[in-house]
């Protein structure tokens, strides 16, 4: 069965695709909007799926909240994905918020950290530190090198990088 709805849906147009995500999330808003919270991720898929012509806003929004529900839930390979999907809609944003992006690239770094995926988590951090440095976050900043400092490297080898930037984190909230 899943294959013919698979068969089906790649018979569609990209448009009738987006239109159809769009109408999807429509019905689950209308359905459950008391208690949207339980469809935060099929929201955020659906709102997402139906861009460029969808509402960029929710899209973004539900993908946020969906992370942390996730996050919340110990489901980090999820909240990452989520993560993942805010951030590429916050750049899509009119005015995309330097401090979301850097609160977001946290969050996304701390749940492939508690993935297990260090390498990646690890170029997440470094990420959100050069990012909190060029916006003159100090605090960021600081929770950056922090993060980095979490994952795993060669026992017994002084990482003289990572102590750089601890340095610079601490003289910047100095300074702060």
């Amino acid at each position: 069965h899943a294959l013919i709805a698979q068969t089906l849906y790649e018979g569609l147009s990209r448009s009738a695709c987006r239109e159809l995500h769009q109408r999807i999330a429509d019905a689950i808003e209308a359905l459950y909007s008391p208690d949207l919270e339980p469809y935060l991720s099929e929201l955020a898929h659906h709102h997402a799926s139906s861009l460029p012509d969808g509402n960029l806003e929710k899209a973004h929004d539900y993908a946020a909240r969906a992370a942390a529900r996730a996050e919340k839930t110990l489901a980090y390979e999820e909240a990452a994905r989520l993560y993942g999907l805010a951030l590429s809609t916050l750049d899509s944003l009119s005015q995309p918020d330097h401090r979301r992006r850097c609160e977001l690239t946290l969050s996304l770094a701390k749940a492939l950290y508690s993935s297990g995926e260090f390498d990646r988590a690890r170029e997440q951090f470094e990420q959100a530190a050069a990012a909190a440095i060029e916006h003159g976050d100090p605090d960021m900043q600081a929770i950056a090198v922090l993060g980095l400092g979490m994952a795993p490297s060669p026992p017994g080898v002084p990482n003289h990088a990572l102590i750089k930037m601890f340095e610079d984190a601490l003289a910047a909230l100095g300074e702060h």
